[in-house]
């Protein structure tokens, strides 16, 4: 007898399939729960669940509960936001590193005694980067050139789409028959991946009508997503000209301060760094600081954030 959460395939081998699969309800979170238990999976661990499936339903598929992360408090550290105008500021970090948040409290610390740190964001843009295919490298000139004359009209059309996303430019590169396109946004305080996605997939399907009816030919197809937005990757188009918020900070430490939080000195830490840059040369590693990603993954935890996103 062939059970409700399974079908057969076409070698008549039964293929377990969840019950609800995709599905984001209470309801169906307590069959999903039932269905593990009647395998003997123990789900007690995440069966009484932080959050309602109302509120996770645009945020995962198949919601089955919640994992609790121990959470840590870094700061305060001092931020002086413009010229003589200062601000304490905290951070949370979700992680289950023993010393990370130690670290982190030991380096907020020295920079706060030795007068804080000055910062500010240079740029904020996020970036998607949709490919369209041609017969001919004529024809994919002729739609670069066409392309980049239709961006106001493509700043009012998405819209619609977004109250957030704001289209800043729209960068052409021919690639032999192939025009890749560079979609970049102004998304306020969001990252805006899934926002940007979704302006440009409706801009990529704005794009392959209003073309095609203005023109001698048509798109041969587009791909919302040729992969050179460098999501979640780590590219040199990223390194040289950023992805989501690029901030400029800057802290000077006193020796004072150095060796009393620190326990070292200027000298010892300079020494080793160029040491350890050696050795990051020659592996070709790409970045050279000690840990900083650790530290990112544990506010983006923390904060809601793509964790996928840290290396960017």
């Amino acid at each position: 007898m062939r059970s409700e959460f399974t079908r057969e395939s076409s070698s008549s081998q039964k293929v377990l399939k969840h019950p609800k699969r995709g599905i984001v309800t209470e309801e169906a979170r307590e069959q999903r729960l039932a269905y593990l238990d009647s395998i003997g999976i123990d789900t007690n661990l995440f069966k009484e669940s932080a959050l309602k499936a109302s509120q996770v339903k645009s945020n995962i598929e198949s919601f089955l509960g919640t994992f609790g992360i121990p959470l840590g408090l870094a700061g305060p550290i001092l931020f002086e936001k413009d010229r003589g105008e200062f601000e304490q500021v905290f951070t949370p970090l979700a992680t289950t590193e023993g010393a990370l948040v130690a670290s982190v409290n030991r380096g907020a610390t020295a920079i706060s005694a030795s007068g804080g740190f000055k910062a500010f964001v240079e740029r904020q843009t996020m970036l998607r980067a949709p490919l369209f295919c041609f017969e001919d490298i004529y024809q994919a000139r002729d739609f670069s050139s066409w392309l980049q004359k239709q961006l106001p009209l493509l700043q009012e059309y998405i819209k619609q789409y977004s109250r957030r996303a704001q289209l800043v430019r729209v960068q052409t590169n021919i690639l032999g028959r192939n025009v890749d396109c560079r979609f970049y946004y102004k998304t306020g305080d969001a990252a805006g991946q899934n926002m940007t996605t979704i302006c440009t997939w409706h801009s990529c399907l704005w794009i392959e009508k209003h073309f095609n009816d203005s023109s001698d030919f048509p798109v041969k197809e587009f791909i919302l997503e040729s992969n050179g937005a460098s999501d979640k990757k780590v590219s040199y188009g990223s390194i040289a000209h950023g992805r989501g918020t690029s901030v400029v900070a800057e802290c000077v430490l006193k020796e004072e301060i150095i060796k009393k939080v620190l326990k070292a000195s200027s000298t010892d830490i300079i020494r080793a760094f160029n040491r350890s840059f050696q050795l990051t040369t020659q592996d070709g590693m790409v970045g050279n600081n000690i840990n900083v990603a650790n530290t990112i993954a544990a506010i983006f935890t923390a904060t809601g954030q793509d964790i996928a996103c840290v290396h960017e």
